[in-house]
């Protein structure tokens, strides 16, 4: 099992470990080097969080934190995992989507995409996708959901809006021009450019499609007589 802590980082570690102690009483120097120890196969970052998310907790935080209550603080708030059939129905159709995926979804991807043979990507890479994942869990490494930009504006803003409601992405991780609303007016989208922009091109067609679908009148039913 990989050791994330290192030697380098326990003074970090105790202070935090010991101040959260001493809201309920002193704590041994040998008692922090063994749940040091303990906690060695976490990043010390996560560590830290657990530790203070013990002490707010209305329940365990009446009592001292153990390795033990660390370790139930971190399983209870890290991103949660989706099953690889779940991961399948993420992967984009084509280079015009946007997709908020975690990052053992995207390197299950890369090995298993097959263009040729649907059926046997899926398979592929669900195959890959639980490796990943078992790999991970045995080095106690979390996902990270990660956005893949497609070149639609349209299908990009709905993807990070909807990401966003999930939780899986916080507001003041994702760049701001992700966070604009793609413009929404015909005139703006033929509005001319000095110089020619292919993928630029691509965001504009995708989003006069998208008004114009929503500009045509519902047909209407004529009367006959009979």
């Amino acid at each position: 099992m990989v050791k994330f802590m290192n030697t380098n980082e326990f003074k970090a570690f105790s202070e935090t470990f010991s101040g959260a102690w001493s809201f309920h009483k002193p704590i041994g120097p040998q008692q922090v080097a063994m749940a040091f120890e303990l906690l060695k196969p976490y990043p010390l970052a996560i560590v830290v969080e657990g530790i203070k998310a013990h002490c707010v907790d209305p329940v365990r935080g009446q009592f001292p934190p153990k390795p033990a209550d660390i370790v139930a603080q971190i399983e209870k708030w890290a991103p949660q995992r989706i099953s690889a059939d779940e991961a399948w129905t993420m992967i984009p159709k084509d280079e015009s989507d946007t997709v908020v995926w975690t990052d053992e979804i995207a390197e299950a991807h890369a090995i298993a995409d097959r263009e040729d043979d649907r059926i046997a990507s899926r398979m592929a890479f669900k195959a890959a996708y639980d490796r990943i994942v078992e790999r991970n869990k045995s080095q106690n490494i979390f996902p990270k959901w990660i956005i893949s930009e497609g070149w639609c504006a349209e299908k990009r803003s709905k993807a990070v809006s909807d990401a966003l409601k999930l939780g899986r992405l916080k507001e003041q991780d994702i760049p701001s021009r992700l966070l604009e609303s793609p413009q929404g007016s015909i005139a703006g989208l033929l509005e001319s450019h000095s110089t020619f922009d292919p993928e630029k091109a691509k965001e504009n067609l995708c989003k006069l499609k998208e008004i114009l679908q929503k500009s045509q009148p519902a047909p209407v039913e004529s009367n006959r007589m009979e």
